[in-house]
């Protein structure tokens, strides 16, 4: 969360993270350290966003904000590099077979990425529901119960 973005004061911004918001603490130094970069309002390039999801588990989420950009997104006379860059985001999440999209039109747009697959648990539970049934006590699994 971004406490510009939502034009929060400091203080309000740290009571969202202390009782509403559950944050690890190494997430926590890890944004503080973060935000002390000259580079901190930069934006992610493609390759960090594979990077991303790679990282990210089956039926993970990945949110981008801003994916609608006031509309210029959607006018063919706005060429900006910012519109264009966010148009070709836009494309590559949908041709991405990888995840499931969904944008949603609030605020500037903002895009739900779920990653498509199984997460491990679940594919260890239908595996282990899966395994061959134990053999009939006369030692062979093709007959039923002796």
């Amino acid at each position: 969360m971004s406490q510009q973005t939502l034009s929060l004061t400091p203080e309000v911004h740290r009571y969202l993270l202390d009782h509403s918001l559950c944050e690890p603490a190494v997430l926590a130094q890890l944004r503080a350290t973060t935000a002390a970069m000259p580079e901190a309002n930069m934006q992610l390039a493609p390759e960090q966003g594979q990077v991303l999801q790679w990282l990210l588990r089956a039926g993970g989420i990945i949110c981008v904000d801003n994916t609608l950009w006031s509309g210029d997104v959607a006018r063919p006379e706005v060429n900006d590099a910012n519109t264009q860059a966010i148009r070709a985001f836009n494309d590559h999440v949908h041709r991405d077979t990888r995840v499931d999209l969904s944008l949603v039109p609030i605020g500037d747009g903002l895009t739900l990425l779920r990653k498509r697959g199984q997460p491990l648990r679940d594919a260890i539970g239908r595996r282990l529901a899966t395994k061959a049934k134990p053999a009939a006590p006369c030692g062979t699994a093709l007959c039923g119960p002796c």
